[in-house]
This record gives structure tokens, sequence and C-alpha cells, in this order.
């Protein structure tokens, strides 16, 4: 039989001893990138692992050698040298869930990935899974500044700890427990985060697949506890192995029925939306005529967005990308008398904070929000949600639809629109795309239909009888 070893050398790569075994994984592990040079586009072969060193990540161990047995290798592994951190049940000041329990019960490995749908009480089960290990150091990264602070208090409470450390906005506070922005940690040398902590957890690991995390996680070689936990993870190649290198594969998936205590259904309305097609230079020019700073979509939004505050009186949030489409919905509103505050990167954390708080209080009617407001935002109260600019990939569009599911007093049901655009037989990005969300939308079980601007008030004044 074919032998095949392999060396852990620590937290972050492995390496693979041999030329044929190097081969073989290579192989195993290689993905196609498109190129473009000397005018032409060509396909070529990448690997995750490196041919001259036979270094590929640590979190692909599992998949490695199961290829490798495959292939008929008799596999030896020579794991690296660290502290086994302290096993202990889970002790929380709330008690879980059972299947927030159940997902900590299979928590056997030091790394892994956690999925669990949005609004599952992931940061429970983030604070469930530092108490399994008696409270090690830990590092938690996060990718919004708000989460800083939301996650500081809620550790607190959780975990019953008087302090939880913040770095990020300005501060650099660490603590045995911290909660770091990846955005601030990526600017430093991590050598002295690699000394201090013995566990690191990523919140919204999809994120992942950007550069920065990436940085981060390849510079903390000693931590080899290290867990990702996300709401979403159905990912192409390559991008799902570059996650799995850095956490290796999933531990445990939450089915989203086993949350429906806890988060509402989803009622998703598209409004049709036609007109002529404005053919830009490039794919950024195109979005902007015909989406972003198109008039007569804007208007159908704002007249859709006039009935929702003002005949239904309810709350509605409306995301989108850009800060010209957020300003331009925000000023038709305003000529409909409808107060409408904008929230973008710009904004200042405590005006953040505040124009949030008075949508989910009711204080404000509508808010229009760029990215800024993405994931790990929280509005319980929220009645509606609108979705208004165009989506390439669905990752955001399931994400985007948390920002109000948690269910709350009264409230069972999020109700959400988007639109459905098509500008003619020119149009061949536009009403593709409309199509996939749709698919999104009837995959999941919250697609309602397709509907004319009087027909969607029609459907929405029927929920009354």
């Amino acid at each position: 039989m074919k032998k095949a070893k392999i060396k852990v050398l620590d937290a972050v790569y492995c390496k693979v001893i041999g030329k044929m075994v190097i081969h073989d994984v290579w192989e195993d592990l290689s993905y196609e990138v498109e190129s473009r040079a000397l005018g032409k586009n060509r396909t070529i072969q990448k690997s995750f692992i490196h041919r001259g060193t036979g270094k590929f990540p640590t979190g692909l161990l599992s998949i490695v050698v199961k290829k490798l047995k495959k292939r008929g290798y008799e596999v030896e592994v020579k794991e690296a040298e660290y502290d086994d951190l302290e096993y202990d049940f889970p002790s929380l000041t709330v008690r879980p869930e059972d299947y927030q329990l159940r997902t900590l019960n299979k928590v056997k490995t030091n790394r892994g990935l956690i999925i669990s749908p949005t609004g599952s009480g992931k940061t429970i089960m983030e604070a469930g899974l530092m108490s399994l290990y008696s409270l090690p150091r830990t590092l938690i990264i996060v990718t919004q500044e708000p989460l800083l602070y939301q996650l500081q208090k809620e550790f607190k409470i959780l975990l019953g700890i008087p302090e939880v450390g913040i770095v990020g906005d300005g501060h650099k506070d660490f603590k045995r427990i911290t909660v770091a922005l990846y955005q601030t940690l990526v600017r430093y040398e991590l050598d002295e985060v690699n000394r201090l902590f013995d566990m690191v957890i990523v919140d919204e690991v999809q994120t992942g697949r950007s550069d920065s995390i990436q940085i981060i996680m390849n510079q903390l070689t000693n931590i080899h506890y290290r867990y990702g936990f996300t709401a979403t993870m159905r990912l192409k190649q390559p991008d799902r192995y570059i996650i799995q290198g850095l956490f290796s594969k999933p531990i445990a998936v939450v089915p989203e029925s086993d949350t429906t205590e806890r988060v509402t259904d989803v009622k998703l309305f598209m409004l049709r939306f036609s007109d002529e097609y404005k053919n830009g230079y490039n794919y950024t020019e195109r979005v902007r005529q015909n989406i972003w700073e198109n008039e007569n979509r804007n208007t159908l939004i704002a007249e859709a967005v006039k009935f929702i505050v003002k005949e239904k009186g309810w709350s509605c949030l409306i995301l989108t990308e850009k800060l010209v489409q957020a300003e331009a919905i925000s000023r038709l509103l305003s000529v409909r008398d409808i107060k409408c505050p904008i929230i973008w990167n710009a904004t200042k954390k405590d005006s953040r904070i505040k124009i949030l708080g008075d949508l989910d209080k009711k204080k404000v009617k509508c808010v229009v929000g760029t990215s800024a407001i993405s994931v790990g935002v929280d509005i319980p109260n929220l009645e509606f949600l609108f979705v208004v600019s165009e989506i390439k990939h669905w990752l955001p569009i399931v994400q985007r639809m948390g920002r109000g599911r948690r269910k709350t007093k009264g409230k069972l049901i999020l109700y959400a629109a988007d639109i459905f655009s098509s500008f003619g037989k020119k149009d061949v990005t536009f009403r593709r795309q409309s199509f996939k969300k749709k698919k999104v939308y009837e995959k999941r079980g919250w697609f309602q239909g397709l509907y004319s601007l009087d027909g969607f008030k029609e459907e929405l004044n029927g929920l009354d009888n």
C-alpha cells in the first residue's frame, strides 16, 4: 500500500511529505481560475497546496486525509503539540434553547464551522462555546462596529463576568474575553494576539473569503481552537475551501425549522418594474443608470413605501447598496411628506444607534440604509423590509432578511418586498438577477408572487381581512 505522511506544522499550515503525494494532493485541492493575458481569456488551474513546500491549510487536513485514502494511501498524520483546553458542560446565566444545546454538544473537535439561521441566537451559542471550555482566553472577531458594543454587553450578561475587552473604534483593550473588529486587527502585527489567546471565534464567518480575515487568521499560528459562525454557507469553490482552510468543516448545522420559536416567517412580494434600457460602458455604469439613479424605479419604491408607512402604518427599512440611491429615495419620500433618515458608512455611531432605535420603537417610520446596515444588526420590531438594489449573489439577500426576523410580542411575520427589474431585449443582466433573487425567495418559502404597484397594495390590504 502507498504511504503518505502529513505533519501539522501549526494552527495555519500542514505539510505533505513526498513529491508524488504532493502531486496527488495538488490535484485533489485544485480549482479553476479565469485569467486574461495578451488580450485573451483563459482558464488556469490553481491549488490550495504549494507544489514546492507541500504546505496546505490546516483546516483542510480531514479533507486531504479522506481524499488520499480514497486514492489508496495509508496516511500517517503527526499532530502539532498544543495545550488541550479543559472540556466542560456549558454554564450560562440563561438557559439555551434545546437546539442550541444540541449544537454545543456536537463540538468535539478543536476547530470547525457552526451554521445557524439568522435570529437563532448565535451570540448565546458563542457564549456557550466559551463556557464549554471553562472560559479560555478568547478573541471574538466581528465585521461591524456596532457589534463590538452589542456583544460586549451580551457576553457580560450571558457569561456573568465583569469585563469584556474591545479592540476597534479607537479602543485597544485586551481582556480574557475580547471582541475585536477585523478592520482594526488587520492593521496590526498580531504577535501579541497570538500569545494572548487560546481560542478565536469569528462571527459571520462567510466574510472569510475577504483578504483581511485571511491575513488575520494566518497570523494566529498558535491558536488551534478556532470556530466560525454563520447563517449562510452554501459557497462554491474555491470560496468554500478558503473558509474551511481557516476553520475546517462544518461540525453543526441548525435547521431553520428548529428556530421557529425565535424567528418570524417571511412573506415577500416582488414588484414588477420595466423601463428603457441604458447601456453603460461597464457593469457599474449600467447599475448606476438603470438602478441607483433611475428616477422611475426610485419613484415606484417611494410610492410603495408611502403606502406601507402611511396607509398600513408600518415601520419600514429600505436597503440599498449606494448612498446615491439612498439620497434619491429619501428625497422622493420627503416630497411625499415622509421623513426618511439615511444611514451610511459616514454616519456616526451614536446617530446610527439612535436612528435604528427610533425605527425599532416606531418614533421614525422609515429609514433607508446602505451596506452600513448589513450583518449583525437586529431591529426586532421592524414590520417591513424593502430590498431595492440589485444583488449579484444570493448570500447577502438571506442575510438582509435577518434584520427584522426576530419574533416579538404580536409579531409573527416579517413582510418584505423586492423589485423584479426588466429593461427589454437588450437587458442581459438585471432580468437574470431578478430571476435569481426570485428563485432564492421561492426556495426558502418566502415568495408570495409578482405584483404591480396596485396589486401589491391590494394584497397588503387583504392581510387585514
